[in-house]
């Protein structure tokens, strides 16, 4: 998913969740290094954001919810 996101693991991360705001997250994220960030992710499933889909043999990658996007890629995997 990292790398559907161009590489901008900030979009991986459920931004107006409480677990978010409780790490204050908003103020630590900009200066932790990427493994930490990751690390962070693994750690703490509440962090990721959901909901999420990955086909790679149809290069359909989903994060977070969008109708139509999610409408379209799901009749694409029939």
């Amino acid at each position: 998913m990292l790398k559907a996101t161009g590489g901008d693991d900030r979009l991986l991360f459920n931004r107006s969740g409480q677990e978010y705001r409780r790490l204050d997250l908003k103020s630590k994220l900009p200066h932790m290094a990427l493994q930490e960030r990751l690390a962070l992710l693994a750690s703490h499933g509440h962090l990721v954001k959901r909901p999420f889909l990955i086909d790679a043999e149809k290069d359909i990658h989903l994060l977070g919810f969008n109708e139509t996007r999610w409408l379209e890629s799901l009749c694409r995997m029939k």
